[in-house]
């Protein structure tokens, strides 16, 4: 077993904390209507080195502006199915966006990869979808159902 170095989660690190940055400037200058947090839970199929479907469970955290617009950030756990559910990455995401669609972008960290990744996605309604990128692995297009209907 190879112990986990500090320099692979660098980026991870770097991530977070300008999806701390984006989530917190955008809604700096709105008059907050709205301010929620609940827990989030999903499934979704990747599509990388191999298919594998995961749950996810995390927190999400936006403010809502009077003209409807959401801002904000996500913190995500993923299982693997194909693993025997262990704990196979985590996820931190900056969300932007109207009330029916957000981008998402941020990083995170994958535990059976050992390494960071960037991703980029959309979260609308009940749906999410977007890719992970990881200079080990290339890209993993996602797709996947999730809770909560709106940030």
């Amino acid at each position: 077993m190879t112990p986990t170095t500090y320099a692979g989660l660098r980026p991870v690190l770097l991530a977070a904390l300008a999806a701390a940055s984006l989530a917190s400037a955008g809604t700096a200058s709105a008059v907050t209507a709205d301010n929620n947090t609940k827990g989030i839970v999903g499934i979704q199929m990747t599509f990388g080195t191999k298919v594998a479907p995961e749950i996810f469970a995390g927190v999400v955290h936006a403010s809502k502006s009077t003209s409807d617009h959401y801002s904000g950030a996500k913190a995500l756990l993923y299982w693997d199915f194909v693993q025997g559910m262990m704990p196979s990455k985590f996820k931190i995401l900056a969300l932007d966006g109207g009330a029916h669609l957000q981008g998402e972008l941020g990083g995170g960290y994958s535990f059976s990869q050992r390494g960071g990744f960037f991703t980029a996605g959309a979260s609308g309604n009940n749906l999410t979808a977007g890719i992970d990128f990881s200079p080990n692995t290339g890209l993993a297009p996602y797709i996947g159902i999730q809770t909560p209907k709106r940030p």
